[in-house]
């Protein structure tokens, strides 16, 4: 298959339908989040295109869903990263596919695709290849002065747990500056494509929905660990398993970044 172009085919299908969906509560996913109408809408709009492939498909409003007897592809999707900034009528919000081999965990991710919904920026890459931004060839940022950097870090959520206030404080005063937008997969792709150096999450409310994001970073030459510098790992047919991440866009940045993490 050509995964990139089907992508776009996506892209193009969900945009149309994010125009005329809507914010209304209509049931409770996987991960027990509030399932909106627009979630289930861009899911279907997905979900139609990738069953003409023999595969399975990995998704936050449904879950682990086979399309095939013998699959040859595995899916990871998230159809509308950052539903609550949808909700609140905030512009930014993203949709996230992965592609891998059936029973294959991240390292085994081999292409990734991130598009916004608002921008149209398109965000791809494949294993080995390298990483593009609309086409160009993207590459990390090359700052290894962290008091120049400027990161992407998610503090809190409610329910999640709480950063401490000694990783905050570091945050603040290591860096040039903090930049959060809501969609964790969009920050990501800022941080592969060099316009943030890095990206922490410590609260545990990334799941595997999430997959392309870290393979997008390390497909552009990213450092991605969890907090205690360990490669980052998890399986991808599992939609409730959830991983923190320290990610710098080189070792200089990400030795900094796990100091920030260790509070």
């Amino acid at each position: 298959m050509n995964f990139l172009n089907t992508c776009r085919k996506i892209s193009k299908e969900a945009s149309e339908t994010l125009s005329t969906s809507t914010s209304e509560e209509v049931g409770e996913n996987p991960l027990g989040q509030k399932t909106m109408k627009v979630d289930v809408d861009l899911e279907r709009v997905i979900l139609n295109e990738l069953k003409k492939q023999a595969c399975i498909v990995a998704s936050e409003e449904m879950g682990l869903k086979s399309f095939s007897k013998s699959p040859k592809h595995l899916f990871v999707v998230d159809p509308l990263d950052a539903s609550e900034n949808y909700k609140r009528g905030m512009k930014s919000y993203v949709l996230g596919i992965a592609r891998a081999r059936p029973g294959s965990r991240l390292c085994g991710v081999e292409e990734a695709y991130i598009y916004d919904f608002i921008t149209g920026d398109e965000f791809y890459s494949h294993k080995g290849k390298g990483a593009w931004r609309n086409e160009r060839e993207m590459r990390a940022s090359e700052i290894k002065d962290i008091s120049e950097a400027i990161l992407a870090i998610d503090f809190y959520r409610p329910g999640a747990k709480p950063v401490s206030d000694s990783t905050r404080a570091k945050a603040l005063k290591y860096s040039k500056d903090i930049r959060r937008y809501g969609p964790a997969l969009l920050e990501m792709a800022y941080v592969a494509c060099g316009s943030l150096e890095g990206y922490l999450n410590l609260n545990m409310t990334l799941s595997t929905v999430h997959a392309c994001g870290p393979a997008l970073m390390k497909h552009a030459g990213c450092i991605v660990t969890n907090e205690k510098g360990e490669e980052l790992e998890f399986g991808l047919e599992n939609v409730n398993e959830y991983f923190t991440i320290v990610a710098g866009a080189n070792r200089e940045i990400h030795e900094k970044m796990l100091e920030i993490a260790r509070g």
